[in-house]
């Protein structure tokens, strides 16, 4: 699955791009409203959507790993691994509040437009 959750990345790449040449935003509204959409949809769908349930059911194996582990070098590497790996989720979690964010202002700021 590790490989999966990068397709987010993909369309950020391209977002990336329009931000780091910003005629390319005002030649291509569009496009680049197109872009930010797709990385959103994205990056919910496979960052949180889809890897929620695939987390937590690795992170329930890895942790019996952990509590019937008997050496000390595996209790440590899996202690970081787990703690490592639950950071890692929770800002998953926070970006997707970001990201969550940006789409609703972008609702909201094309109500207003519609309104005017």
């Amino acid at each position: 699955f590790y490989g999966v959750i990068e397709i987010s990345s993909v369309p950020l790449s391209v977002m990336n791009q329009f931000k780091n040449n910003k005629h390319w935003i005002k030649a291509y509204p569009e496009l680049f409203g197109m872009v930010k959409m797709a990385f959103a949809l994205s990056f919910l769908l496979v960052r949180v959507v889809l890897w929620t349930p695939f987390y937590w059911s690795f992170f329930a194996n890895a942790s019996m790993l952990l509590y019937s582990s008997e050496n000390a070098t595996t209790i440590v590497i899996l202690a970081l691994f787990n703690l490592s790996s639950l950071v890692l989720t929770f800002l998953q979690y926070y970006w997707a509040t970001k990201v969550i964010s940006a789409v609703m202002n972008a609702v909201r700021g094309g109500e207003r437009k519609e309104k005017k």
